[in-house]
């Protein structure tokens, strides 16, 4: 049970900071975001899945937003999904883990 708890709380900052930069009109989260999929704190999927019905959200200014951390994410791990392309690991893998 503690693993659990262990694993949940990066997940609930990551939520966290998800709905920051989403709801609260921060730019401050997005980088933050960006800088822990890029170390392995999060990875890309993740970042998603916490976006979740925001990326479908009928309001267009919070649809755009998450698409706006989604690129955000993506455009600051470029360098490290081309890294892991380049060693073989599929499309699919690599939009997993980075």
């Amino acid at each position: 049970a503690a693993a659990a708890v262990e694993a949940a709380a990066p997940m609930g900052a990551l939520w966290g900071l998800v709905h920051d930069f989403v709801v609260g009109q921060q730019e401050g989260p997005a980088d933050q975001v960006a800088a822990d999929v890029k170390s392995g704190n999060y990875t890309v999927l993740q970042v998603v899945e916490a976006l979740g019905s925001s990326l479908e959200n009928p309001e267009p200014r919070t649809r755009a937003r998450a698409i706006q951390l989604l690129s955000q994410v993506l455009l600051h791990c470029h360098t490290l999904l081309l890294e892991k392309e380049g060693t073989g690991v599929t499309n699919r893998n690599v939009f997993l883990d980075c």
